[in-house]
């Protein structure tokens, strides 16, 4: 299949991959919306090296501790000494069993480290808003004092402060603009490997679209009773002329009259015609002896 027959079927499937589409949209509104709404609290420390020699080792030292201190943060040693540090937060948020401990942490803080340029920046997500700024500040005091399970300060290294925690005003989480953006993404490249797997099915459902539309364009599927007249209203007969004066429509048929003798089609001349006691002028024959009353006419004998 070349591109411009695949273009081709790409348009006249377009209601499949809008399909696809809506199906992806729903599904991805769901996910998100089933997820809790958390906030996020931003805020970024700086490692000092007063002592150091040359721009060298401060670049490698700084790399160093800041993949350090970013792979503690995430440890459990580091949560169990944020439980126990005097810092004011909710600690029944992290309630529970190690592993589950662990798991919900994982998902509330997220560090990351700037190389050699010696920045880390640490996000929190929290379904509330101030306990995610609590929390921030918290893991901020931890790591400038020192009072970690790794010592972050000595007289070499010394950490601070260069942008205070600042919470966002909505829910980041889920990021329901870029799940919807994805959710269109999917959808899009689903619908259309459905009609590169299928294209006949594809040219059939086009093939009976367009037959459907030519039948409906026509008159006599557009109104079935277009080239009938209304139904009029049925009026009696007052000349009594159409058998006991029943209801007739003269639209439609006219009351039955007789034809003049003179119109009458002539009986054959083997035939008794008598006009007064029929409409067409023929009269049975009366039955023979033979057919009369004889039983041996049925068994035939």
């Amino acid at each position: 299949m070349d591109n411009k027959d695949f273009q081709k079927l790409l348009k006249q499937g377009r209601g499949t991959v809008v399909a696809f589409i809506l199906f992806f949209l729903i599904i991805g509104l769901i996910v998100s919306l089933a997820q809790p709404l958390k906030y996020k609290s931003n805020s970024r420390l700086l490692i000092v090296q007063p002592n150091a020699s040359d721009a060298y080792t401060v670049a490698r030292s700084n790399e160093y501790i800041g993949n350090l201190t970013v792979g503690v943060i995430s440890s459990g040693s580091f949560l169990d000494a944020l439980k126990n540090s005097k810092a004011v937060f909710d600690r029944n948020y992290f309630a529970g069993n190690y592993k589950d401990s662990i798991k919900k942490w994982n998902k509330t803080v997220f560090a990351r480290s700037g190389g050699d340029t010696g920045i880390i920046e640490i996000e929190i997500y929290h379904t509330d808003k101030k306990e995610a700024e609590r929390l921030s500040l918290a893991v901020n005091d931890l790591i400038v004092s020192g009072a970690g399970p790794y010592r972050f300060k000595s007289d070499q290294n010394l950490i601070t402060v260069i942008d205070q925690p600042v919470v966002s005003s909505f829910p980041v989480k889920p990021n329901l603009p870029l799940n919807l953006t994805l959710s269109l993404v999917f959808g899009f490249l689903a619908g259309a490997s459905y009609i590169y797997l299928f294209p006949e099915r594809i040219r059939a459902q086009a093939k009976a679209k367009k037959r459907k539309k030519i039948m409906a364009s026509a008159p006599v599927y557009q109104n079935p009773y277009a080239y009938q007249p209304a139904a009029p209203t049925p009026t009696a007969d007052p000349n009594n002329n159409n058998y006991g004066g029943y209801f007739t429509y003269p639209e439609y048929t006219e009351p039955y009259q007789e034809p003049p003798l003179a119109e009458r089609p002539t009986p054959p001349v083997n035939l008794p015609f008598s006009p007064e006691t029929n409409f067409g002028g023929y009269e049975p024959q009366e039955l023979g002896p033979e057919f009369r009353g004889n039983i041996n006419n049925v068994i035939g004998e």
